[in-house]
């Protein structure tokens, strides 16, 4: 059932259970539908196992899918205010369960940045495929980008002409959006997550993608040297996209974090 919540900033989809609280958090310019597979595999393993399947509340980020965009160009800090919110109003309804919290890549920075604003840190967190923190050297822009951008500094090109070079020469996630929600991505896309990362208390589990060509599996090893807490695990033969090209590994760790929550 599609809910609301924080002032109708954030819409999901929740299923109430008996057990603790899962929360699926997308990546960008994804939605929820994202995780769709992975929330049947994963009330299926609580049938085979005979436990009590967890509450799951699968959400649209704000600017994607059924959650309206933010009002202006924020940071994933805001989003983890946002998130706060989301589980502050849970905790009223659910008894304060143990919660888990997974994000795929853009969702993983959110679940992060939400450690930072938390009076109730959730037991675990599960991070597949997320850019944390930058490897190797940055990628040297091209010299007409380089050039545009000299031009426009010397008020030489007008920000219009300037747009149609970042759309030719940015990423492809930076081209799929527009207005506030690429005001969004440029703010968002150089944080870095060290400070935050090694002040998480929470299980950390980080899930890579053998083939991932956006978060290579290296980010992860290099997390995993920040927290004080965290696993590490390299997915064969998978790509990027964790949650709908390993839904049932994904459900397998989740079901191991709530389990650990118990203990």
């Amino acid at each position: 059932m599609l809910r609301g919540f924080s002032s109708g900033r954030i819409f999901g989809d929740f299923i109430p259970g008996d057990g603790g609280l899962v929360v699926c958090m997308h990546g960008w310019a994804r939605t929820k539908d994202d995780f769709n597979p992975f929330v049947s595999e994963l009330l299926a393993g609580c049938g085979r196992l005979g436990v009590a399947g967890p509450s799951v509340l699968n959400l649209d980020l704000p600017g994607f899918g059924s959650s309206p965009a933010p009002e202006s160009g924020v940071g994933t800090d805001w989003y983890g205010e946002v998130l706060e919110d989301v589980l502050v109003s849970l905790d009223s309804e659910l008894g304060s369960p143990d919660t888990v919290l997974l994000g795929h890549s853009f969702g993983g920075r959110v679940a992060v940045s939400h450690s930072a604003v938390t009076k109730r840190p959730p037991c675990a967190i599960v991070l597949a495929g997320v850019p944390l923190i930058r490897v190797g050297t940055k990628a040297r822009p091209s010299l007409q980008f380089q050039a545009a951008k000299k031009l426009r500094s010397m008020g030489l090109l007008s920000e219009t002409s300037m747009d149609r070079v970042r759309d030719k020469f940015g990423s492809s996630d930076y081209r799929a959006t527009q207005g506030v929600m690429r005001q969004v991505f440029v703010k968002t896309v150089n944080e870095d997550y060290r400070t935050l990362i090694s002040n998480i208390e929470s299980r950390v589990y980080l899930l890579s993608g053998e083939l991932d060509d956006q978060v290579p599996p290296q980010v992860a090893v290099e997390v995993s040297k920040i927290s004080k807490n965290a696993t590490s695990e390299v997915l064969e033969g998978i790509g990027h996209f964790i949650p709908t090209q390993a839904p049932a590994k994904l459900a397998e760790v989740l079901l191991g974090a709530l389990m650990g929550c118990d203990r």
